[in-house]
């Protein structure tokens, strides 16, 4: 999928790696990779799952990102986290993990000149999106204030990717510092090396 075309997500990540030309992205939903039954919890299987499909599928990296949806992030973060040192390996794909507090729609309301650019009330943008931890439909909730934005649900995904493409990273860290900035950390630390390898620069 060209970087034009990317949903969200994988289009933060291209830019976090600074664009690298030639890299090739394939989309899809954590809670849909299939795994294998046997000891440990689904999230913690899917995420070993989801390094080896990506191996068996000739990728070099993984990014996986949840939504802490109110629990704690001992509870949505740590075991994948423990999950992937426990399986990587030299020749295993890199691995990026990520929490988006409370949801990834967090990320996607913190800049006014990016929700503007994607056709948003840029006026209405939030300045401490974290702190929305309320449950959804209550008005406390990150994807509320993304419905206020752009005035429905259903416009959200295609404004998600124009916000991703305009954002600014570096006020998103400041303004997501417990869910965007260590995410961000780590595609930077743990996915940068692996694109400068492939690219041979």
């Amino acid at each position: 999928m060209s970087p034009e075309k990317l949903p969200a997500l994988p289009r933060l990540v291209h830019r976090l790696l600074d664009e690298p030309e030639g890299a090739e992205y394939k989309v899809g939903l954590f809670r849909q990779v299939a795994h294998n039954r046997g000891k440990g919890k689904a999230p913690e299987k899917k995420a070993k799952a989801a390094v080896l499909l990506a191996k068996q599928g000739g990728y070099h990296a993984v990014v996986i990102v949840r939504d802490r949806d109110r629990k704690r992030t001992a509870d949505r973060l740590d075991p994948i986290k423990q999950k992937r040192e426990s399986v990587l390996g030299s020749c295993l794909p890199a691995c990026a993990i990520g929490l988006a507090v409370e949801t990834f729609d967090a990320w996607m309301i913190a800049d006014g000149k990016a929700v503007g650019a994607a056709g948003g009330d840029a006026a209405r943008s939030h300045p401490s999106p974290e702190s929305l931890d309320q449950e959804e439909g209550t008005g406390g909730h990150p994807k509320d204030r993304a419905i206020e934005l752009f005035g429905s649900s259903r416009a959200l995904t295609a404004a998600y990717a124009d916000i991703a493409a305009h954002v600014d990273l570096d006020l998103l860290e400041k303004l997501c510092p417990k869910g965007f900035a260590p995410f961000a950390e780590e595609v930077r630390e743990r996915i940068g090396p692996v694109v400068k390898e492939e690219s041979g620069s």
